[in-house]
Formats: C-alpha cells, structure tokens, sequence
C-alpha cells in the first residue's frame, strides 16, 4: 500500500572500481532503496562504471576490484538472481562498488552502480526512528495503548505502541490474508490507503503482547500513528526528521516523491 512505511527509496553509490590507490578515509557509504519507481519520471541514472573519489592515500592497502567483480558475476550467474549492485566500506576507508546483471530484464537494462533497489521493509526502521523522536519529543509514550493515538482502528486496548513496534502485538500481517492478492493483483496501478489494508487483517488474533509474530500491520499503524500525532504525511515527516538532516541526496519517499534515480524493476 503507498502509505505503508515500506516507502523509502535510495539510489546506489559510486566507489573506486580500481586495484589502485582507494579514496580517502570519508568514504560514501552505500545506499539503498525500495520499488521501482515509475518509468515516466525516473531521473538520469549515474554510470554503469564506478568513479574514484576522494584523495588517494598511501597509507590504505589496494581494493582488490577484480576479484570481488569476479565474485559478483559468478554469484548471479550461479544464482539466476537478474541483477546485483553492491557497495563494499572497509573500516580504514577504502570503498569499492560494483554492478552486474540487468536491472530491468525484459528491456535488457543493465545495472549500474547507481541504480536504485527496493529498500522494501527495512524502511520500517525509518518509521521506528520517527516514532522515537516523538517519544523523546514526549508526544507518544511507548507503554500507552496505541488505540489512544489510533482512534479509528477499534484496538484492543492491552495492545502499546512498544508492541506495536516489537511485532509483539498479535496482529497478524494483512498479506496473510489469501483475498489480498485478488484486489493487488485486480488492480495493480491501485492507490491503498490504510484503511483498506486494515480490513484484510485477519479476526483470528491472539492475545496481544503473548508471542511474537512478524507482520506488517504494525507498522502500518505505526505509519498512521505518526500522522496522527503530527498532522503530517509519515513522508514528510521521514523526509524532514531523517533525510534531509542526514544529507540522504539520493533517498525518496515513493508514491509521493518524484523518483530520484532509475530503479530495478521486480
């Protein structure tokens, strides 16, 4: 669903693709980044080939480019995975990226170093800082019931927001409800809203806080919690907390943002 804080995108790195002297000590560090932004409005992609940055220094051992370029062709190829970037940091600065396969099969695209990838659901750690900061902010308590910031989803008041964010809150996954796929699938351009991924949440709900149980539907609320508290969109306010502070140029918020760069299609 748009609003699910599955929502963050990031666009790949460029490092020394070179068995030569490596950048200095204040690498890039990699990035990431979720679903393939829409083809209409993908921006410039960076260059398949890595470009060296930073001052070389003579004090870092040499980045064994050529190797680790041979262990990435020979992982897809031995995995039929269509396409890989990877960013590699080492702790005395040196960097290297690397790119092989396609990023979009069916155009036969190739992957460069600065495609975009899927961040998906490690995003949820984005919404989890957000949510933090309001707790430091002191405008969510972790061990208050989430149904007071969540008055329109009817929760069972033994459910807190720290379960909610610990996955401890038994409120299975809406995926896991087998009449998702029909609707996604009917509609594939569709615009969700969290309302109506709520209603494929399955009854059957243990009692909350009992086990712990993996499911995107805590995030989701947690999403729709920070709106609530805010009274901003979960991607402004991811945008304005988290990314712009930490000078995440490349990052975007999608369904929402315009894409920042070309992104692998799933």
């Amino acid at each position: 669903p748009n609003r699910s804080p599955d929502g963050v995108a990031v666009a790949g790195a460029t490092h020394a693709p070179t068995d030569a002297p490596p950048p200095a000590a204040t690498p890039e560090a990699p990035t990431e980044a979720t679903e393939p932004p829409p083809a209409a409005t993908e921006a410039p992609e960076a260059s398949s080939t890595p470009a060296p940055s930073g001052t070389p220094s003579t004090n870092l051992g040499l980045v064994p480019a050529k190797r680790l370029q041979k262990a990435l062709d020979e992982y897809r190829a031995k995995t039929g995975i269509p396409g890989i970037s990877v960013a590699v940091v080492w702790n005395d600065g040196r960097s290297w990226a690397g790119a092989t396969g396609l990023r979009d099969v069916g155009r036969k695209l190739p992957v460069a170093t600065g495609t975009a990838f899927p961040f998906a659901s490690v995003s949820k750690t984005l919404t989890a800082a957000v949510v933090l900061q309001l707790v430091d902010e002191g405008k969510v308590d972790l061990d208050t019931p989430a149904a007071r910031y969540l008055p329109a989803y009817s929760l069972d008041k033994q459910i807190t927001v720290r379960m909610l964010m610990d996955h401890r809150s038994s409120l299975p996954d809406f995926f896991a409800n087998r009449k998702i796929d029909r609707a996604l699938q009917g509609d594939k351009d569709a615009t969700w809203t969290a309302a109506r991924a709520w209603k494929y949440v399955p009854k059957l709900r243990p009692k909350p806080g009992t086990i712990y149980d993996y499911s995107n539907t805590n995030y989701l609320l947690l999403g729709e919690l920070v709106e609530h508290v805010t009274n901003q969109p979960l991607s402004t306010e991811v945008r304005t907390r988290l990314l712009d502070p930490l000078g995440l140029t490349t990052a975007w918020y999608q369904a929402v943002e315009d894409p920042k760069a070309k992104g692998a299609r799933g």
